[in-house]
């Protein structure tokens, strides 16, 4: 029983999420989260990046 139900709860969430990056992706502030996620991932990726070529 509580199997099943935390797999519901999963499922939901995962709706959740994806309904909410749908919604992200066709407003314009969506946009701009999209935009600041993109350029506050990017300096990460790039020390990631030049630690890991050394």
């Amino acid at each position: 029983m509580m199997k099943l139900r935390l797999r519901w709860i999963t499922v939901l969430i995962y709706l959740f999420l994806s309904s909410v990056r749908l919604s992200l992706h066709t407003t314009k502030a969506g946009l701009q989260v999209n935009y600041l996620i993109h350029h506050l991932s990017l300096p990460w990726t790039m020390g990631r990046n030049i630690l890991s070529s050394q």
